[in-house]
């Protein structure tokens, strides 16, 4: 008992156990710091990372638009020149901007040494980190929605009529711009929900019974002036508004994803036709980039094999390496009254007629353009898209042009040495105008 009681008394371990006990709270302590250090340099390290990959889509965009504008400025050097006109198609213009750009440079098959010693220095010499890849995109033949805008004033750069009741409009009199747009749409979008019966039965099944009146009636709602007669839905289509806690902008669009919000709008429909509609720009129809949806438009009653065949006469399979090039639509015309012989011509002049009432031209330059920029670093990949427009600033028609108001002043005309002063933006035509970003999105 007495040699318990001095085993018991005897401090000699104690120290002991408290150097163990620190060493294992150190330990301890050592590995917890290890560990958040190691979490904030993983931090630090995709941050540097993502940072890159925004610059690289930054510096994507950057060159997409510096693009846009070589092809203005050599555009508008073809156009001052019969000869040049001749040579250069507008088709090999466009390649200026539609072939997609990728760095670092990729290296084909067919590619000789000297032509990858080339990229290899352009390379070393590059000081970009990672991957751009840069595609461009006409928004031309794109049908703007906000042509649907029913306002009760005319429209603002001239060209609008005051609409009229269906009981007032003599039935074979073209309607107003959003009228035609309207049917356009309608149109666009029976076509594009039969398209699917082949390939989607169950998306066929399930909108095939679609009420694409009221789809419509909803864009005009959101759209239109406050207290306007937009047509027999608009009572059904406030009562949705308010059902759906929704204010109406009473505005144009800015966005296509503002569609989504609207009743009836779901994703699927969205999508399906979101390639073939827009919020920007005056509405053109590229004359050598016409989609699938858009001849059926143009040509009714066109079947798939006769689309198929088109685009094959379009690639010239003679000759790939020159594909047929149209200038204006008479050259589709000549194509679908005299080689094809699927429509007449006074049928076709028609459909052309019913486009361009609605506000809708037809050429071969677009000016409206959709950029993706997409940057890479390592795992990181950052995608900046734009809306871009090149319309001509000097023109009148290019944005909408507004009387004073009362008590304002009204802009006095130049004086004579101002008319006389030489204008380089006069000179250079077309070239005056650069781009300018309507829209960006990050995705």
């Amino acid at each position: 008992m007495i040699s318990l009681i001095k085993i018991l008394r005897n401090s000699s371990g104690i120290a002991l156990m408290m150097v163990l006990t620190s060493i294992t709270i150190l330990t301890l302590l050592m590995y917890t710091f290890r560990f958040d250090t190691s979490i904030h340099k993983i931090k630090s390290s995709n941050l540097i990372a993502r940072t890159q990959a925004r610059l690289n889509a930054e510096a994507g965009l950057k060159m997409g638009l510096l693009r846009l504008e070589i092809y203005q400025e050599i555009k508008a050097a073809v156009d001052g020149n019969e000869n040049m006109k001749r040579m250069a198609s507008p088709e090999m213009l466009n390649m200026i901007w539609s072939l997609p750009l990728m760095f670092p440079l990729p290296i084909l098959p067919t590619t000789s040494m000297r032509e990858k010693s080339m990229i290899e220095e352009f390379e070393r010499e590059s000081l970009l980190n990672g991957e751009i890849q840069i595609n461009i995109e006409s928004l031309a033949s794109k049908i703007n929605l906000n042509m649907l805008r029913v306002s009760n004033f005319k429209d603002l750069q001239g060209g609008g009529r005051q609409r009229q009741s269906e009981g007032q409009r003599n039935p074979d009199e073209p309607g107003s711009a959003e009228e035609e747009i309207e049917k356009r749409l309608a149109e666009l979008i029976i076509m594009a929900i039969n398209s699917t019966q082949e390939t989607d039965e169950a998306f066929f099944q399930r909108y095939s019974a679609t009420r694409v009146e009221e789809l419509i009636a909803a864009i005009k709602f959101y759209i239109s002036d406050e207290n306007i007669d937009i047509g027999p839905f608009r009572t059904q289509v406030e009562s949705e508004f308010n059902r759906m806690q929704l204010t109406a902008k009473h505005a144009p669009m800015t966005s296509i994803s503002e569609l989504y919000l609207l009743p009836g709008w779901n994703d699927d429909l969205v999508n399906l036709i979101k390639n073939e509609i827009t919020v920007h720009g005056t509405p053109m129809i590229d004359v050598n980039q016409l989609s699938g949806n858009l001849l059926r438009m143009l040509v009714p009653g066109i079947t798939l094999q006769q689309i198929e065949d088109f685009y094959e006469y379009k690639s010239n399979p003679m000759n790939p390496e020159m594909p047929i090039t149209f200038n204006s639509v008479d050259d589709i015309k000549r194509y679908f009254t005299q080689e094809a012989r699927i429509i007449g011509e006074n049928g076709f002049d028609q459909q052309v007629k019913l486009l361009q009432d609605a506000g809708i031209q037809f050429g071969a330059s677009p000016k409206m353009f959709k950029l993706i920029s997409t940057g890479k670093f390592q795992n990181n990949e950052y995608t900046i898209q734009a809306i871009v427009s090149m319309e001509d600033p000097s023109q009148e028609t290019s944005r909408p042009q507004t009387r004073p108001e009362q008590g304002e002043e009204e802009q006095t005309p130049p004086t004579q040495q101002q008319q006389q002063r030489p204008s380089r933006e006069t000179d250079r035509g077309s070239q005056a105008s650069k781009p300018l970003i309507l829209e960006i999105t990050i995705i």
